[in-house]
């Protein structure tokens, strides 16, 4: 996920929240002023440094508490989360490499893979192709 996609991404799980609650309690989840929460969803500042640091903490902490569900969207973010240190022209392939495992570990105990995993596997493929056209 490129980084203006990320925090696109971020910027919409924050204003999900602030439907959910408010400004002053998302700004008290993610250790900011309420101004600065303000400021992300509204689109007036991008976040970077230790903005997004604490950004990133809150999603993946709102994520596991309330198990919102996953989507294609957010199951590629989280993946994106796992293999930061991949370098990121070669997470594509790394991803399909973690599905792929998730897909048979899932086989392996008789268990339906998540709706989201073909979908996600799709796009890191589409991904995949992309960059040997380019490169």
């Amino acid at each position: 996920m490129e980084r203006e996609d990320e925090v696109e991404f971020l910027r919409e799980a924050l204003r999900r929240r602030v439907e959910q609650t408010s400004v002053r309690r998302v700004a008290r989840e993610v250790s900011m002023s309420h101004g600065g929460v303000y400021n992300l969803i509204t689109g007036k500042v991008i976040p970077y440094g230790k903005t997004l640091i604490k950004l990133r903490a809150w999603y993946l902490d709102r994520w596991a508490q309330d198990g919102e569900g996953l989507s294609p969207t957010a199951a590629r973010y989280l993946l994106d989360q796992m293999l930061r240190g991949v370098p990121l022209a070669l997470r594509p392939r790394a991803g399909v490499e973690v599905l792929n495992g998730l897909e048979a570990i899932h086989a392996k105990y008789g268990m339906t893979p998540p709706p989201w995993l073909p979908a996600l596997r799709d796009e890191l493929l589409e991904d995949l192709a992309a960059e040997e056209e380019r490169g």
